[in-house]
């Protein structure tokens, strides 16, 4: 019947519904793991920094242990330089006015000339008295104020008898006792030039008293240092 052939057609399967997409599958993303030791760049080096303009400032709280770590190894490395550089500003000066430490407890290697003539040009008018000479060498040369007193015999025999060094009488206007002692003045600047140099071999003395080279009188020069300056040389 009618009712039974409309039953008959409910019945029989209808073919699926093909879809209008094609069939997609989920979307799979790949997340490396991070490698913190390679993102993090080495701290510049202060001289080395650049600012960039425009550039964000990093956050306080992201700097955590890292920032302290950077502001504690500048200012280690600021210190570090500032005490280098005043040692070697000191050791600049040192070699410049030629005096070794004051600290220094050991003999000098210069001769008695070559500190009577650092003596006598570093006082501002050029000329010292003999207790001048002592107090300039005791002072910039602690070996010789424990020393026996025999080298200050050796320095008024210096004084006396080479011809690079001229007594000057002291006026009546002046206050004080005693003579000044100059450099003679034609010789002075290579005298000077030469008398922070240190001499440590056996040379020949050009310090030579005005009765000639065979006199017997001449100068006693330092026991370590026998060979002096000469301003010709």
């Amino acid at each position: 019947s009618l009712y039974h052939g409309e039953e008959a057609r409910e019945d029989t399967a209808s073919p699926p519904l093909r879809p209008l997409y094609p069939q997609i599958s989920p979307l799979k993303i790949h997340i490396p793991e991070l490698d913190l030791q390679n993102l993090v760049s080495p701290l510049p080096s202060p001289t080395g920094t650049i600012s960039v303009p425009n550039s964000c400032p990093a956050s306080p709280r992201g700097a955590g242990s890292s920032g302290y770590r950077f502001t504690h190894n500048v200012t280690s490395d600021l210190q570090l330089a500032a005490e280098y550089a005043a040692k070697a500003t000191l050791e600049q000066q040192t070699d410049a006015s030629g005096g070794d430490s004051p600290k220094d407890e050991s003999k000098p290697p210069y001769s008695y000339a070559q500190l009577i003539v650092q003596a006598i040009s570093s006082a501002q008018d050029k000329q010292l008295t003999l207790s001048g000479i002592y107090a300039h060498i005791t002072k910039h040369y602690p070996y010789y104020r424990t020393a026996d007193k025999g080298w200050q015999n050796s320095i008024r025999h210096n004084l006396s008898l080479n011809r690079y060094f001229i007594k000057v009488p002291r006026s009546q206007e002046e206050p004080g006792k005693g003579s000044f002692w100059r450099i003679d003045p034609p010789s002075e600047g290579k005298l000077v030039e030469q008398a922070f140099r240190k001499r440590r071999q056996r040379g020949v003395s050009c310090f030579r008293t005005p009765f000639g080279p065979l006199s017997t009188r001449s100068a006693p020069a330092s026991p370590t240092h026998p060979g002096l300056l000469c301003p010709h040389t």
